[in-house]
């Protein structure tokens, strides 16, 4: 892997700042991916967001190995087994929330799987959880009204939007939303690249003041590893920025906790996030 470059201003540099949304959902993406994807932001010196499954692994995203093993013992944990991995991913200085799974379900059932995930966090970490994301980004009015009431800083559920607190349905909640505003990697792939960088230059896309990327630790954690490396390295000559989503959370949530984000306050989350 080449050696990290120095941080280069001149017609490269790029405005605003990149969070990086990680996305565990099983076994093989934390007990593999993880500690890659580590090893990486540590050589850039880049914080990211992770949200770890603190559940039992999604089917869809894990490995062969553990759906075979899931056949004989299902519902197998993804977090609560690799616990000291979780607390080397806050020891390094990266935020973890709780990746959720629940949008299919009513309210009741999401509180009470909420319920069950934040416990899970809280004997793993020994602190409440402060963020939630579902995968996809699959939000129903009924999986607000459930995140509304369990004290959550902000979730991240959506997509192809700048911080809101969002209204579904004709229920309005109370939480902030610091949705994804980039494709993820697999939506680009399919478009053949056409020159080297061409995947990178098509997730940051044109200036805004701020980005979030959604990521797998099953995808760039493991076969796409390298890309990750040309992202941050991109990052780096760019003068891009990275901070986490708790670091876009603050300045909003401090300017006032219970009233929706106005354009003018969207505008300022670069820079009091720098």
């Amino acid at each position: 892997m080449p050696d990290v470059p120095p941080a280069c201003p001149g017609p490269v540099a790029r405005r605003g700042v990149v969070a990086l949304k990680i996305d565990v959902a099983s076994r093989d993406g934390l007990r593999a991916g993880v500690p890659r994807l580590l090893e990486l932001l540590a050589l850039f010196g880049t914080r990211a967001s992770f949200f770890l499954a603190f559940g039992p692994e999604d089917p869809e995203r894990s490995g062969w190995r553990s759906r075979l093993a899931g056949a004989f013992r299902p519902g197998r944990p993804v977090a609560l087994d690799h616990a000291d991995l979780v607390r080397r991913i806050v020891d390094e200085g990266h935020e973890v929330g709780v990746r959720t799974r629940v949008h299919e379900l009513d309210e009741a059932a999401i509180r009470e799987q909420l319920e069950l995930a934040f416990a899970a966090y809280e004997r793993v970490l020994g602190v409440a959880p402060r963020a939630a994301a579902a995968p996809a980004w699959h939000a129903t009015a009924a999986s607000l009204k459930a995140q509304d009431g369990l004290g959550l800083r902000y979730a991240s559920d959506m997509c192809d939007a700048q911080p809101h607190r969002p209204v579904l349905d004709g229920y309005a909640s109370s939480t902030l939303q610091i949705p994804s505003n980039r494709p993820c990697l697999l939506e680009v792939l399919p478009h053949p690249p056409e020159r080297p960088g061409h995947w990178v230059d098509a997730l940051l896309g044109a200036d805004e003041a701020l980005r979030v990327l959604p990521m797998r630790a099953e995808i760039e954690g493991l076969a796409y590893h390298e890309f990750l490396h040309l992202l941050l390295v991109r990052l780096r000559t760019s003068g891009l920025r990275t901070v986490t989503l708790a670091d876009v959370a603050e300045p909003l949530l401090a300017l006032d906790p219970g009233r929706a984000c106005t354009e003018a306050e969207r505008a300022t989350v670069a820079r009091v996030a720098m």
